[in-house]
Formats: structure tokens, sequence, C-alpha cells
């Protein structure tokens, strides 16, 4: 089994980050036949905002890095067990180079809002 490309993702997020960026939460959720991808910039303010809010990064260019994105993870996921599967992958990254990654294991197919409410909570604050 290979390991998620984590600097590949990065490398392709980069191209869609604003100059002034000093940390980035990308989430990526997937279910049965679908993902969700989205990521929170803060530019220093402590404010995080949504990817398709930044100004000046078109919405066509953050939507083909989701596409790069998914091309990199999706065959590394296939290969998992059922029980290494993961539903969530969360990857903190700020501009000193420190990274993070976690991962949610349990179906949240029963509560997507509720866990993605939670989720911002605990990654945005």
């Amino acid at each position: 089994m290979k390991d998620i490309p984590y600097q590949s993702i990065f490398n392709t997020l980069q191209e869609v980050l604003p100059d002034d960026w000093h940390k980035v939460v990308f989430y990526a959720q997937y279910g049965e036949s679908s993902y969700s991808m989205k990521y929170f910039v803060d530019t220093g303010d402590g404010q995080f905002t949504d990817c398709f809010k930044i100004k000046d990064i078109p919405k066509r260019d953050i939507i083909k890095a989701f596409a790069v994105i998914d091309s990199q993870i999706m065959p590394i996921r296939k290969e998992l067990s059922k029980k290494d599967t993961w539903y969530v992958m969360t990857l903190v990254v700020d501009d000193e180079g420190n990274f993070k990654a976690d991962y949610e294991y349990d179906d949240i197919s029963e509560d997507t809002i509720g866990y993605y409410q939670r989720w911002k909570e605990t990654y945005l604050k």
C-alpha cells in the first residue's frame, strides 16, 4: 500500500492559495461514489476564508486542483481494506512548513451536515 502524497497535494493546493497565506486547512470527504473537497485559508488575521470566497482565485482553477488531488488520493484509497478506509481526510499546513493529517474512519453519511459543522468548530478556530 502506498502512502497519501501529502507534498503533492500541498503543491497542487499552493497553486490556488493567495500569496499572503499563513495556514491552510484542507478537507476531503469521500462517500461510496462521490467526493467533496474544500479548503480554508488564514492570511494572518486568525480568520479562515472559504476557498470559493478568496478574491483573485478563479473557481475553475480550484475545481481543477480538486480533480488533480482526487486523482492522487483515489487510487490509494481504493487499495485500503474496509477497516482502514477513511471517510474524511484533513490536512493542515502552515507557512513554516508544519503539517498535520487527520482521518475520520467512522461512516459519517448519516450526519454529514452535523459532522461538517463539528469539523469546522475543531479545525477553523
